[in-house]
């Protein structure tokens, strides 16, 4: 608005000045020619940009940036330590299908790399003495490598790992597994405990119960 009356003065001031040396037709001309150039000359308000401002001097435009997950990669660290701090512990190869035990270990590590504690999220308490050794696995294999700081959350980053305990004491951690065997071996036929076949039947109520394993998938607190 400040450039369209700057722009109409100086118009009508020329116009002025001129005005007393033109007949009728070449005044209105100039005074259309005038208007029809503080009219171009003034800015127009585009669609959508009624409400935006100009940013004002020292600001910059600046967008949302959400740090990537380094968790993920700072748990493959912490295994590869237990690894190489394990390696006559380390269960080489498809693990079986059934295992002596399985737990889920949450522990917060500082930021030079020692535990500051541990907490089962899924605990295998049919397996007391396996739970005592992972944790003096943990603890013994410290300090681990030392977070970036992008990980720690209060000091501390925070790991979550899934252990396979074989029945041979060795194991595998779920961020380096090698998987487990598929297989299910067939069990016998049996029969229900404390009933007798029919006579002439050869089971019970007239045929033979089976019994076979049920493969049980279970999903580890962490999510994997």
């Amino acid at each position: 608005m400040a450039q369209w009356a700057v722009m109409c003065r100086l118009v009508r001031n020329f116009i002025r000045s001129v005005a007393p040396s033109l007949d009728r037709l070449s005044f209105a001309l100039m005074c259309a020619s005038g208007l029809l150039l503080a009219a171009c000359a003034s800015p127009r308000a585009t669609p959508g940009s009624a409400g935006l401002k100009p940013p004002t001097r020292g600001t910059t435009a600046t967008h949302a940036f959400v740090a990537p997950d380094n968790l993920p990669s700072y748990r493959l660290d912490t295994a590869r330590h237990l690894y190489g701090q394990n390696r006559e512990r380390i269960y080489a190869g498809v693990m079986p299908h059934y295992l002596r035990a399985v737990g889920v270990l949450e522990m917060d590590v500082d930021a030079q790399g020692q535990v500051e504690s541990l907490r089962w999220l899924r605990a295998p308490t049919h397996a007391p003495d396996v739970m005592a050794e992972i944790e003096r696995l943990v603890r013994q294999a410290a300090p681990y490598p030392a977070p970036a700081s992008s990980a720690l959350q209060g000091g501390s980053a925070r790991v979550i790992e899934t252990w396979l305990w074989d029945q041979s004491g060795r194991f595998q951690l779920r961020t380096l597994s090698e998987g487990q065997g598929e297989s299910v071996t067939p069990m016998p036929t049996t029969q229900l405990a404390g009933q007798a076949p029919r006579p002439g039947t050869g089971g019970v109520d007239g045929g033979t119960i089976a019994w076979q394993p049920v493969r049980v998938h279970v999903v580890a607190a962490d999510g994997r």
